[in-house]
């Protein structure tokens, strides 16, 4: 996947007639580019570039070199003893190779144990992945509907000035009332306000995503695109063992199991084994001295006659025993995820269908009758602009509903383990 390239405004080069000009221009420059991303390129470049993630992927290294070290057998030691007589030149040299020995399947067990371990290291980095993935599109949900709302109050902001303009030329003409002009003034006034909200609502997450993008916190940011026409994805069986959540928390339990017997195995310590060379020096007389070489192999077990690890054997099985049930606690909590995400969307987008089935064609067709009532001079302006309210009301709840049914999608994909929004998607004007 291609990152989009950054946008930013041509610059054409002229001549300069100083060099502080120059200088000042460079300076400019930067602030003027804005990182533009769209939703599918946002969430691949915090993939990338999320610092916290970044540091995360370093515990599968670390990982790696831990089942690397596991399983192996302790290093063997060499031995001497020198005996020297102290009432002669007679001694004892001895030299003893000794090797230690597991009389159980330790080695094997401390292999595996790290190798699930290692398993489930990679799956908690994927669902971090996965997290920030759900994050980074929720927020990116968000921005697009308040761009819509951006929008929608710029059409009535519009609407409502060309009025007020209208209202006020015709009352200084003395053909209107002075208070109807200030009245949709007022209006024009207060449509203000939201924008104001809004915006404010825009720099809160402008300054999460550049903390999710791995951005700077003075670069500017902006997101292509907007919300697509609602359609809910085609019903799948929810098949989540390949969440990478419940795939760590399986590999944690399958460790778990293999600690319940490298304790059982640890009852059982090591076996020495060494193989020894001896060389006597005697003193004879009158003969003189001689040498006698011999050949020892050493042996040592010890016995498990007063720790046989009961405590240790416990404190494994009941780890084990809350590791299955870690598993099986999450893995109901994914399909209830899934089932609830999606009974909002459905919820969602039922709201969305009535409002631009129903309502709103409604409120257009009475807010337009209004129109032609109060340009005959039959109804009064207020009748109108109730109407107008009305219907700007239904406008902002079917962007409500049109927002609320993204944010419980991407809930609900990201729930399955997919991708909240296909790979460079058309954004749909």
């Amino acid at each position: 996947m291609e990152l989009p390239a950054r946008a930013g405004p041509s610059f054409s080069v002229q001549p300069m007639k100083s060099l502080p000009c120059l200088s000042l221009a460079l300076l400019l420059v930067p602030t003027l580019v804005a990182a533009e991303f769209t939703p599918d390129a946002a969430i691949h470049h915090a993939a990338t570039h999320q610092p916290e993630l970044a540091a995360a992927r370093l515990l599968v290294v670390e990982a790696r070199a831990r089942r690397e070290q596991a399983g192996r057998l302790s290093n063997p030691a060499l031995q001497g003893q020198l005996q020297p007589n102290a009432k002669g030149r007679e001694g004892t040299y001895t030299v003893t190779f000794v090797q230690q020995f597991p009389l159980t399947s330790r080695l094997r067990l401390e292999k595996a144990v790290s190798t699930q371990e290692l398993v489930a290291v990679e799956a908690e980095i994927r669902e971090a992945e996965r997290q920030l993935t759900r994050e980074v599109g929720l927020r990116c949900v968000r921005w697009l509907a308040l761009d819509a709302h951006r929008r929608l109050g710029e059409r009535q902001s519009a609407v409502v000035r060309e009025l007020a303009t209208n209202a006020r030329n015709a009352a200084n003409r003395g053909e209107s009332s002075a208070i109807e002009a200030a009245q949709l003034e007022l209006e024009a006034s207060q449509l203000a306000k939201p924008q104001l909200h809004h915006e404010l609502e825009r720099t809160t997450l402008a300054g999460e995503l550049r903390h999710l993008l791995g951005l700077a916190p003075d670069e500017a940011l902006e997101l292509a695109g907007s919300l697509p026409i609602p359609e809910l994805p085609p019903p799948v069986p929810a098949e989540l063992a390949q969440r990478p959540d419940l795939q760590a928390a399986t590999a944690r339990a399958q460790a778990a199991e293999h600690e319940v017997a490298l304790a059982r195995a640890g009852r059982w310590q090591d076996v020495s084994l060494g193989l020894g060379a001896q060389s006597d020096r005697l003193e004879d007389r009158p003969t003189g001295f001689r040498t006698e070489n011999s050949v020892a192999v050493q042996f040592s077990l010890p016995l498990p006659l007063w720790n046989r690890q009961r405590g240790r054997i416990q404190e494994a099985s009941l780890a084990a025993q809350r590791a299955r049930a870690e598993a099986t606690a999450l893995l109901a909590r994914g399909f209830n995820e899934v089932a609830t995400a999606r009974a909002e969307m459905q919820a969602a987008l039922r709201l969305h269908d009535e409002l631009a089935a129903n309502l709103l064609p409604k409120a257009r067709e009475l807010e337009e009758a209004w129109g032609r009532a109060q340009a005959l001079g039959q109804v009064q302006l207020a009748n109108q602009l109730r109407a107008r309210e009305k219907r700007l009301e239904l406008e902002s709840a079917q962007l409500e509903a049109l927002r609320e049914f993204h944010l419980a999608r991407v809930r609900y994909l990201t729930a399955l383990g997919q991708p909240p929004f296909p790979p460079h998607s058309p954004a749909t004007p």
